[in-house]
């Protein structure tokens, strides 16, 4: 691409797995807005690897990386500084490389939060139950207590995190004011409790996505309630079971996009020192479902998408009813143009805000799909055809049916007084 050159820099996320991850779509939209040279790409590392990874990309000088599970625990050995707020939390979630002097912090706690109040949701002084003990978990709950949330109930297993789980507790109530407890998972009748007496409850496993999609942490549906606001920190697949069935009842609920956007923006900040354009990312792709294929075999019905000309600017490309128009996000302005202009892109990303079409896509691969402006011309005239042909019957109906009603009202020998 014309875009990498000898300057840029590489920014990544290690985890596994990993290639259902929508950070480096999100990421290098942010890049190209705002003109920079870096590139960012995941890297799928297996457990036995994670050393010689973190070797080799300080040994790259790559300016800066996620974490994700199941590292976020185990690369703080691996680093130089670790910051207070990653200390507290035991966990990293971003690494980043000064001249060869690692540090690693943790942006998701800020994330979560931040994402809430995107959606209106305040849950300051207020209540949560929150299922985990894992990296996210830790930062989420030590990030709400320190913003103000009144009381966290904590539910995990008796597994090897059972005892960081405790020290999350012991930290919470002894650096703040809010009161944390917890609880064995498999105690139904006190999740029961604590859930009725909380405004959200939040899935901070892995249970719902790769092998455990389908499954939830919950045993039923019964503990849930019309007005209780589920979250999952889980955003491949879009909708979890838990979400699923908590739509059903009625709840709010909302995915881990917004904690994965909001947390990268944090990260994005300190590597690059400029905020990330927030708009710009969720219009070009936060819920996309992409591939890199040729602006002219874009099907209308999976507009709106974001184009990429010759020097990787981003354009989004939509419709106003049979006009086709390119919205420059970095100028905000709109141009129009026509069919032919989209030769001048060299790839494209869909963009889906509605999951089912992702089914649409599984279905359409393999087809021949192109933009043909001729056809859409005919397609058109087609219509009007039938426009005109409808308002030609009505124009001729109207009169015949008015003579109609006068010949029953005014019979043919009637006079006039």
């Amino acid at each position: 691409e014309k875009r990498i050159t000898g300057h840029t820099e590489l920014l990544g996320l290690i985890a596994t797995p990993i290639r259902h991850s929508k950070s480096p779509v999100m990421h290098n939209a942010a890049c190209r807005a705002l003109g920079l040279d870096y590139a960012y790409l995941a890297f799928d590392i297996q457990p036995d690897q994670l050393e010689d990874a973190v070797k080799g990309f300080k040994a790259l000088n790559v300016r800066g990386w996620n974490v994700s599970m199941p590292y976020k625990t185990t690369i703080g050995q691996y680093l130089d500084h670790i910051t207070p707020i990653a200390k507290m939390c035991g966990a990293i979630n971003t690494v980043i490389n000064d001249h060869g002097v690692l540090t690693g912090t943790i942006t998701d706690g800020t994330g979560y939060m931040t994402a809430l109040k995107d959606q209106g949701i305040d849950i300051i002084g207020k209540k949560m139950t929150i299922v985990g003990a894992g990296g996210a978990a830790t930062a989420i709950v030590m990030q709400a207590a320190l913003d103000g949330v009144k009381e966290i109930s904590i539910f995990n297993i008796k597994d090897a995190s059972w005892d960081r789980a405790l020290e999350n507790v012991e930290k919470i109530n002894s650096q703040t004011q809010c009161k944390a407890q917890l609880f064995d998972l498999n105690d139904h009748e006190t999740l029961r409790k604590e859930i009725n007496e909380s405004v959200i409850f939040t899935n901070a496993t892995n249970v719902g996505m790769g092998k455990l999609e389908g499954q939830m942490v919950l045993p039923d549906t019964s503990y849930l309630r019309k007005d209780l606001i589920v979250s999952d920190v889980i955003y491949m697949p879009e909708k979890t079971k838990l979400l699923e069935e908590a739509e059903k009842i009625g709840c709010k609920t909302i995915n881990g996009l917004g904690m994965m956007l909001y947390q990268g923006a944090a990260s994005f900040k300190l590597w690059t020192d400029q905020d990330m354009p927030i708009d710009v990312v969720k219009e070009v792709g936060l819920t996309a479902i992409y591939r890199d294929i040729k602006a002219s075999d874009i099907p209308n019905h999976f507009l709106p998408c974001i184009l990429f000309d010759e020097e990787d600017r981003p354009f989004i490309l939509k419709r106003k009813g049979k006009e086709c128009f390119l919205h420059d996000p970095v100028s905000n302005s709109e141009i129009k143009k026509d069919g032919s202009y989209l030769k001048n892109f060299k790839k494209a990303i869909l963009v889906f805000r509605d999951p089912k079409k992702e089914k649409i896509l599984d279905e359409v691969k393999g087809k021949e799909w192109f933009w043909n402006p001729v056809k859409e011309f005919w397609r058109s005239y087609i219509e009007i055809g039938f426009l005109t042909l409808f308002i030609n019957i009505f124009a001729l109906a109207v009169p015949l049916f008015t003579m109609s009603v006068y010949d029953r009202v005014v019979p043919n020998n009637a006079t006039e007084t």
